[in-house]
């Protein structure tokens, strides 16, 4: 009964100051259709994504195990997002990819290849590893960003 009561004292302190607010009379005017503009398309600024180099640190939730099912994944980034995501949980559910809890910190060992995804946002296809105790975790994965240019 108790905890009716304290819900009941709750959702009257939220509501009660909504209403005076509404029974004060000012009236918000709507803008005209003059002054209301689209919103700007985010700019797709290249320069903020890193420059990945071996030896960078990179984290990721999602690690696949072949070179193979890492083409797969880019093509479907190249065509589309929501194919790029459906192909992702199918590789995770069968196994062929890794789905982790949360960001795990993977070693870059080698940069394959950069290409521009369905956004047109440079992404980097790259191989990374991490040491665990006595084992190598390797696979690979695509992150925004560029490739450092060699000298």
């Amino acid at each position: 009964m108790k905890y009716l009561i304290i819900t009941l004292t709750i959702m009257l302190g939220l509501l009660l100051p909504n209403l005076s607010y509404s029974q004060s009379g000012e009236v918000i005017p709507w803008p005209s259709p003059e002054n209301l503009t689209p919103p700007e398309e985010p700019p797709q600024n290249n320069n903020m994504f890193p420059i990945w180099a071996p030896g960078d640190k990179v984290e990721t939730r999602v690690l696949c195990k072949d070179k193979e099912t890492i083409r797969k994944i880019v093509w479907a980034d190249k065509r589309d997002k929501a194919n790029l995501m459906d192909l992702l949980n199918k590789f995770v559910q069968s196994g062929i990819c890794m789905g982790l809890h949360r960001p795990v910190q993977f070693t870059v060992e080698d940069l394959h290849y950069q290409y521009k995804d369905s956004d047109g946002v440079d992404t980097v296809v790259m191989k990374v590893f991490k040491q665990v105790e006595d084992k190598v975790i390797i696979g690979y994965l695509i992150v925004y960003g560029t490739i450092s240019p060699s000298i």
